[in-house]
């Protein structure tokens, strides 16, 4: 990722460990007006305390439904 502006960057959690923290640190300090919204098939429960503690915005289970993803990216984008 080259330093731009990107209002909302989709991360999987199920890519290879330890490389969704490494990429949601290199977004944030690249663009850290931008939100990050990660999705996994894990329920969220599992994954809570990590996606504070990774600095994710938003959380999706999968499998994605558009409409929910979409009221994600919209519910991120109305929290500016």
């Amino acid at each position: 990722m080259k330093k731009k502006n990107h209002d909302i960057v989709v991360c999987d959690m199920s890519c290879v460990e330890g490389y969704a923290e490494k990429s949601i640190d290199n977004v944030k300090s690249l663009s850290p007006a931008s939100k990050v919204l990660v999705f996994s098939f894990d329920p969220p429960g599992k994954h809570r305390e990590f996606i504070k503690k990774i600095g994710a915005d938003g959380y999706i289970n999968r499998p994605l439904n558009p409409e929910t993803v979409l009221d994600s990216v919209r519910a991120l984008v109305d929290s500016n």
